[in-house]
């Protein structure tokens, strides 16, 4: 099973005290801040680029670590898809009929 190490990190940080989602939202605001500051003092166009790339990443790390700050505290944050671990599609449990008993038999009058 992979690590997650958003949710590693979230966990080791609140366990300290910390705001992890405050954390990786300043980290995320300085990677798009510091090119853009870059870009407007010296108007090169490669750090157009360069900010652009710091804007996906930021929102790639924001995704990532709201995703583990939303997730429960033993599991690891579900995946996007309908697939399990296994690989197998998850199915609903077949239903029982309304006059059925637990174990699927019908009863009958005496």
């Amino acid at each position: 099973m992979r690590r997650d190490h958003f949710l590693d990190f979230h966990r080791a940080a609140e366990s300290a005290g910390y705001p992890a989602l405050l954390i990786v939202s300043m980290v995320s605001l300085g990677a798009v801040v510091a090119p853009l500051v870059l870009l407007a003092l010296t108007g090169a166009g490669w750090l157009l680029g360069v900010t652009l790339l710091g804007l996906i990443a930021a929102i790639a790390l924001l995704a990532g670590e709201f995703n583990a700050a939303v997730s429960d505290g033993e599991e690891p944050p579900r995946r996007v898809g309908g697939a399990t671990p296994g690989g197998d599609p998850i199915r609903n449990p077949p239903r029982r009929e309304a006059g059925t008993g637990p174990d699927g038999q019908g009863r009958r009058v005496a």
